[in-house]
């Protein structure tokens, strides 16, 4: 994949609106088709050619596209991801938060798209992190919409509106050195971000805010019992197949019937989001039927299971390098003895002959 960017003001053409863009390298992402060498080559090629000239980009409007749907048709405003994917919304109407007699959320109108039956939605390229993108964008936004409407922020903004460069860079220089920060409204400046984007999904201070969470249950329960990793293969599973589309009769299961493996890992290739739900669920029915756990909304019921009666549990998952998830999850059981207790009872005899 090409990497390019826009040139500066100075570059453009007056009176037009033409960009020019200059190709900066390439990229992979992957990291597995292109190699170091041909990489080191593009990047001296750029250091000493400068006369060679890349393509360009036509802007249409002045203004940059809204990606907050008005429904103003009388100035005839479009639903952006409708105008940007014509071939999803053919006949470019029923966009992404479009007008409707019920209004649906962001979220609930994306995941009805990807649950659409003739998979388009799931299976394009890009509609999946746009969208993405616009739900991070809004959470970040609400979440800043809410320091604002707090009573202190006021006082705030006189002292963030004070913040120079050189407090910035000091700033930086103590962090780089783990020290706390000196500078008072660079403080509050940091407390403001902090909160804002521990409310995005996926940020680093959301990750954060995990650690957190599983330090306050050490706290209240002592620590974890057992460690799981649950990495469900995907590729060769029948379930995730069906997950896909494809027509599996799991009631009468025969392993000789179905795609055959080149095509089982094309599947899940392309359609990130039949494997996302495969793992949902594998996940849920494990932690249901051998775990105990239930969930009915945000209410969370334990039964005791095969590891007995869990009192908490907490897990994070991950995406691995080609892209499958997997779960990390710590477990907390129920009457359980501590480290010191553990230590102890391994000292006798009868205990460790039992274990």
């Amino acid at each position: 994949m090409t990497q390019r960017s826009l040139r500066n003001s100075e570059s453009r053409c007056p009176g037009s609106d033409v960009i020019p863009l200059h190709v900066l390298g390439v990229l992979d992402t992957d990291l597995s088709k292109v190699s170091s060498a041909k990489l080191m080559h593009h990047a001296l090629a750029n250091l000493f050619d400068t006369s060679q000239e890349g393509g360009y980009m036509v802007r249409h409007s002045t203004q940059p596209i809204n990606d907050f749907v008005t429904n103003d048709h009388a100035q005839g405003i479009t639903n952006p991801l409708a105008a940007a994917y014509p071939v999803l919304f053919p006949y470019g109407i029923g966009g992404i938060e479009a007008e409707q007699p019920i209004k649906v959320t962001l979220k609930d109108h994306t995941r009805w798209a990807l649950q659409y039956y003739d998979h388009r939605f799931a299976t394009h390229h890009s509609f999946l992190f746009v969208a993405f993108a616009l739900i991070q964008k809004r959470g970040a936004m609400h979440s800043a919409r809410l320091q604002m409407c707090r009573k202190d922020f006021e006082k705030d903004l006189l002292i963030l509106s004070s913040i120079t460069l050189k407090d910035l860079k000091q700033a930086e220089a103590e962090e780089r050195r783990r020290d706390p920060i000196s500078n008072p409204q660079v403080h509050a400046l940091r407390k403001h971000v902090v909160a804002v984007n521990g409310r995005v999904i996926g940020s680093d201070h959301a990750r954060a805010q995990y650690r957190s969470m599983i330090w306050g249950t050490c706290l209240f329960l002592g620590g974890p019992t057992i460690w799981i990793t649950i990495n469900p293969a995907d590729i060769h599973d029948p379930i995730a197949q069906v997950f896909a589309g494809e027509t599996i009769d799991m009631d009468n299961f025969n392993n000789l019937l179905g795609p055959d493996s080149h095509h089982r890992a094309e599947n899940i290739a392309s359609n990130p989001y039949a494997a996302a739900r495969f793992f949902d669920f594998i996940v849920h029915t494990m932690l249901e039927t051998l775990i105990g756990i239930t969930k009915h909304g945000s209410r969370v019921t334990s039964q005791p299971g095969i590891l007995g009666q869990v009192a908490a549990y907490f897990g994070v998952v991950e995406a691995q390098g080609h892209g499958t998830l997997h779960l990390h999850m710590l477990m907390w059981l129920a009457s359980t003895p501590n480290s010191e207790e553990m230590e102890q009872a391994l000292k006798t005899e009868v205990f460790w002959e039992k274990i």
